[in-house]
C-alpha cells in the first residue's frame, strides 16, 4: 500500500497526544498537525466561527496533500463535521472524535455516564443524543467545564492547580453516581493523572485517542515501519506552551511552523 498523508487539526495542544498516537501506530505515513492557537479556545466561540476556522484548517491540510483529515477537537467535530465531510466529498476522508468514543461507551458495562467538555460542546448536547440513540440503556449527565482547556493550554496539567480545579468540577452533585466519564475535549486526556489522583478508579474514562486510532485502522491497513514517515507541526500563532508540550511528547525538538489561516 502506498504511503498516505494524515492531517490532524485542533484548536491548540489538545490533539498532540492523538497525533503522536497516530505516529506510533502508523510509522510509515506522513502526518501534518495544525493547531489553531490564534483562535483558541474554540469552546467559547460561536458555532459559525468554529465552523469557519475548521474549514480553513481542513482546506490547508488538503492543499498539503492529506488523504485523511482527523478533527481532533470535540467542539469542531460537533459543529463542523457534517459540513466538512460534504465540502471535501471524495477528495479526503474526514473523521471526527465523537463517534468512536460513543461506540466505546456503548460497548462498556457502565450505564451511568458523565460527560465533561467545553461550553460549546456541551451546549450542542451531541454526546447525550448520540449515546442514547446508539445504546438506550445508558443515562447521561453532561457538565460544561470551561476552565479546563485554557488551564491545560497554559501548561497546568499533572499539577496541584489542575488537581484542585478537577476536584471542584467533578464533585458536582449530578456526578455522584457515574460509572463512566467521557473526556469530551481532546485536551482533557492530559489531566487523566489529575483525575486519578483525586478520584482514583471510581469510574472508567473514555477519550478520543485510542478510539480514533482504532477508527483510523479501519481506513489504513498498513501499519508497517519499513519506511519512516515525517511529522510536521503548524500553528496559526507561535506559542511557547505549544512548543514545550510538542517537544515533551516528541522527546526532543519538533518541526514547528507558523501558517496564518485564510479566513
Amino acid at each position: 500500500m502506498s504511503s498516505l498523508k494524515i492531517g490532524v487539526f485542533d484548536s491548540g495542544i489538545g490533539g498532540l497526544p492523538l497525533a503522536f498516537a497516530i505516529r506510533n501506530t502508523f510509522p510509515s505515513h506522513d502526518i501534518i498537525y495544525f493547531g489553531d492557537t490564534e483562535h483558541f479556545p474554540f469552546g467559547d466561540r460561536s458555532a459559525e466561527s468554529v465552523e469557519r476556522f475548521s474549514h480553513a484548517m481542513a482546506s490547508f491540510l488538503h492543499e498539503e496533500g492529506c488523504d485523511i483529515i482527523a478533527i481532533a477537537c470535540n467542539t469542531a467535530s460537533a459543529v463542523a463535521y457534517d459540513s466538512l465531510k460534504q465540502s471535501l466529498d471524495n477528495r479526503a476522508t474526514v473523521l471526527n472524535v465523537i463517534d468512536p468514543v460513543v461506540q466505546e461507551v456503548c460497548n462498556a458495562s457502565a450505564t451511568h455516564i458523565g460527560v465533561i467538555g467545553t461550553s460549546r460542546t456541551i451546549e450542542t448536547n451531541i454526546f447525550e443524543q448520540k449515546i442514547l440513540a446508539s445504546c438506550s440503556n445508558k443515562t447521561v449527565f453532561s457538565l460544561p467545564t470551561p476552565l479546563l482547556a485554557p488551564m491545560i493550554e497554559a501548561g497546568y496539567y499533572n499539577h496541584p492547580v489542575s488537581e484542585l480545579v478537577v476536584q471542584d468540577y467533578l464533585n458536582h452533585a449530578s456526578f455522584d453516581s457515574i460509572e463512566g466519564l467521557v473526556l469530551a475535549c481532546t485536551h482533557y486526556p492530559l489531566i487523566r493523572k489529575d483525575i486519578n489522583a483525586v478520584f482514583g478508579s471510581r469510574f472508567e474514562m473514555f477519550d478520543a485517542h485510542n478510539a480514533l486510532v482504532s477508527a483510523l485502522q479501519d481506513c489504513i491497513h498498513d501499519t508497517s515501519s519499513e519506511t519512516k514517515g515525517s511529522t510536521t507541526f503548524y500553528v496559526s500563532d507561535l506559542t511557547k506552551s505549544f512548543q514545550k508540550t510538542a517537544e515533551i511528547f516528541a522527546g526532543g525538538p519538533v518541526d514547528l511552523r507558523q501558517h496564518r489561516l485564510k479566513l
